[in-house]
C-alpha cells in the first residue's frame, strides 16, 4: 500500500512547503533507512529549523511525522503479512517496530484486531478496518 501522494500539495506552495514536500518524497521510500531519520535529520535535509519543519509538515501531511512514521510502518507490516509467510514477529521488525508488543498494540489500535488475526482474516476474505492514510 502507497503512502499518499503530495505532488499536488507542492504546486504552487511556497519554498519552504516545497522542500517538506520533496523531503517527504525522498523520505516515502524503502525500509530500513526511513525508520532511523530524526526530526533534526529531516529539518536539515529540508534546510528548516526542527519547529518550523514540524509546523510545515504537519500542515502538508495532515499529521506529524511521528504519526506519519507510524503510518508508513503499518502500511508495510499490511503488505508483509498479506505478501509473505513471515512470522509475525520478523514483520514487526522488518517494518521498523522496536518490539513485538509495541507493533502488537500499535496495530491493534489501527486495525482493530491483532496482526495475526488480520492475516487470517484476509486470507479467509473477512473484512477488518482499513488503515487510514497518514
Amino acid at each position: 500500500m502507497p503512502g499518499p501522494s503530495y505532488a499536488v500539495v507542492a504546486r504552487g506552495a511556497g519554498t519552504h512547503l516545497s522542500r517538506v514536500v520533496c523531503t517527504l518524497g525522498r523520505r516515502d521510500q524503502p525500509f530500513p533507512e526511513v525508520h532511523a531519520l530524526s526530526l533534526g535529520e529531516l529539518a536539515r535535509d529540508a534546510r528548516l529549523s526542527s519547529f518550523h519543519f514540524l509546523r510545515v509538515f504537519r500542515r502538508v501531511a495532515g499529521v506529524t511525522p511521528h504519526q506519519y512514521l507510524i503510518g508508513a510502518r503499518l502500511r508495510r507490516a499490511l503488505g508483509l503479512l498479506l505478501d509473505t509467510e513471515l512470522p509475525v514477529t520478523r514483520v514487526a521488525y522488518d517494518a521498523g517496530f522496536a518490539d513485538l508488543s509495541s507493533f502488537d498494540h500499535t496495530f491493534r489500535s489501527a486495525i482493530g484486531c491483532s496482526p495475526r488475526a488480520y492475516r487470517r482474516g484476509m486470507l479467509r476474505g473477512v473484512a477488518v478496518r482499513p488503515l487510514q492514510d497518514a
